[in-house]
């Protein structure tokens, strides 16, 4: 990429240095046709001829470096045209020269004080007319015409710098946005895959780590039940499995939305959680009170994940023994609340990743997580999500009892 980049500057300064020779040639052909016009019409003794056209061609020669070294090409231009002056060639056409010179002072520039530069070169060119051997009045037009064409093409070329400015400066802002906007889409990207591996992952294990322990424990005693175990860890290790590669192809994929093709858990799945909690000894009571139609796959996805999040931490971190699930409607919110019974502590709660990736899953729909110890044991995590449509009244009050399932 760098010798790309260096060989497309090297090939930009060649076209530079080429279209800067082409004016500097045209220009000293021009000026040495004004040379001839001057000193044929001139009325005073002048030395060779030779000399004055050596002196126009080598007023011009600066300009093939006047992007790269303006003020300097300047002067080298203004010594030369004192020095045709001073010798005794009259007129002033190698100050042609000081033209396209000033104009780059002003554009080429990196400060502003470049204009003022330019200005004051002008200044002083407009002083060596008015020396011998030939003096002209300061205020004399063949003084003043050029010198404000100097000042006007400087003014032009520092309009031209501070354009060109903005607009770089713009391209740049542009592509600082586009990158921030790149960076914020992907740590975005990035953080619902570490939500997926972390749900995934930290559920599986965790139910994975109490089934090998039961297993281990009965397999001399009970082989039954250390086979049903096994069996246990067997299913949730396959099920776990294809939900990792496709995170895993998404991290390899970003953009590929369709990386991804194992359907996403909802409310349906809850019960297959409170199986998986049942298997690692705790008694669960499950409660849905909503109806699946009203909420989209996208809620029903972030009720989900909370849920099993507090429930893994539930077997990782709590000797409870029950946990009750809890998704019901709260007004126009949905509520999702797991309580279970083991035993609080006074010290203050330090949320981990769980904790947080429920949080951060809530705020992504405009929700909120309260999570906590209760009062005589036990600790609560209550989600509030918004954004489900609600149910009528009258919606409400037909629902049959088959529309809670309770499994108890």
């Amino acid at each position: 990429m760098s010798e790309r980049t260096s060989s497309a500057d090297s090939l930009r300064d060649r076209r530079v240095l080429l279209v800067d020779g082409a004016i500097a040639l045209v220009l000293a052909v021009i000026t040495v046709a004004g040379v001839g016009v001057e000193l044929a019409g001139s009325p005073f003794v002048f030395p060779s001829p030779v000399g004055a056209y050596m002196l126009a061609v080598a007023a011009c020669a600066p300009l093939v470096v006047r992007r790269s070294y303006p003020i300097s090409a300047s002067i080298a231009v203004l010594l030369v045209t004192a020095c045709y002056h001073l010798v005794g060639y009259p007129g002033q056409a190698p100050a042609l020269a000081l033209f396209p010179a000033l104009y780059a002072v002003a554009a080429y520039g990196t400060r502003i004080r470049s204009l003022v530069t330019a200005v004051a070169l002008a200044a002083a060119w407009s002083v060596i007319p008015t020396l011998p051997p030939h003096p002209l009045p300061w205020t004399s037009w063949p003084i003043l015409g050029p010198a404000i064409g100097m000042v006007w093409l400087a003014v032009v070329g520092a309009t031209v710098r501070q354009s060109r400015l903005t607009a770089r400066l713009g391209y740049e802002n542009a592509a600082a946005l586009a990158e921030a906007t790149l960076r914020e889409d992907l740590a975005r990207e990035r953080l619902g895959m570490a939500h997926e591996l972390h749900d995934v992952l930290a559920h599986t294990i965790s139910v994975i780590s109490v089934q090998s322990s039961v297993a281990l424990d009965s397999i001399d005693t009970d082989p039954a039940a250390a086979r049903q175990a096994m069996a246990t860890v067997r299913s949730l290790a396959r099920r776990a499995i294809p939900e990792v590669r496709a995170t895993l192809e998404l991290l390899r994929n970003p953009g590929d939305a369709d990386a991804r093709n194992v359907p996403q858990p909802g409310l349906a799945q809850l019960p297959e959680l409170a199986e998986q909690a049942r298997d690692a000894g705790l008694t669960v009571e499950l409660s849905v009170d909503v109806d699946d139609a009203t909420i989209g796959p996208h809620l029903e996805l972030i009720a989900y994940r909370i849920a099993q999040e507090a429930v893994t931490n539930v077997i990782r971190h709590s000797d409870a023994t029950t946990v009750r699930i809890s998704i019901r409607r709260a007004g126009t919110d949905l509520l999702v609340e797991i309580v279970d019974d083991g035993h609080g502590t006074d010290r203050p709660l330090k949320a981990g990743l769980g904790l947080t990736g429920m949080s951060e899953r809530a705020a992504a729909v405009g929700g909120t997580v309260d999570a906590g110890f209760v009062a005589g044991g036990g600790f609560r995590v209550r989600a509030g999500l918004p954004g489900a449509p609600g149910d009528s009244a009258d919606t409400a009050a037909r629902r049959s009892p088959s529309d809670t399932r309770s499994l108890p």
